[in-house]
């Protein structure tokens, strides 16, 4: 035996076509969503915490005293020029947002490395000649999970209510 329930309705209807079409090209959301990634990871530059809150280790008496010879210390870690920070960048298309920087030395500085990882320089000196502790800018956190799952259902409700 099958029952099949017919529901007509043009105002349901409708809000459910839209709500198809919205996901259909989640482009809008994906923008939004984006941007939320880049300043989760410019924020963590302005806090010195990782986005999941995670404070970043101080910086070893060598650098700060090499940066004071070069007047920027007292200062920001992972700030000497801004260079890094100013590289975050977001994009965004139908079906993804990504956040990060292309610069050669970001991983490094988000994830850390230890002293010679590079090799040894012609004299035998280590390249990186001391360790350098993981200082994470990029990633995720329970706010930012939060503020996306805030942006996914606020495109939906928007495509709903046909605003």
């Amino acid at each position: 035996m099958n029952v099949t329930l017919e529901y007509n309705d043009r105002e349901v209807l409708d809000a459910l076509n839209r709500m198809r079409e919205a996901g259909a090209d989640m482009t809008p959301a994906m923008r939004d969503i984006a941007a939320a990634m880049e300043s989760a990871a410019q924020a963590a530059f302005q806090h010195q915490r990782s986005p999941d809150g995670e404070k970043w280790p101080d910086l070893s008496e060598h650098t700060k005293a090499r940066r004071r010879k070069r007047r920027k210390w007292p200062g920001q870690i992972l700030h000497v020029s801004g260079r890094l920070a100013a590289s975050i960048s977001s994009s965004y298309d139908a079906d993804s947002a990504i956040a990060g920087t292309n610069l050669i030395y970001a991983s490094t500085m988000h994830f850390g490395a230890a002293r010679g990882k590079f090799g040894a320089t012609r004299s035998g000196q280590p390249i990186l000649f001391g360790d350098i502790p993981a200082r994470g800018f990029v990633g995720f956190s329970d706010d930012l999970a939060d503020e996306i799952l805030n942006t996914l259902a606020w495109h939906l409700n928007t495509a709903i209510s046909g605003r």
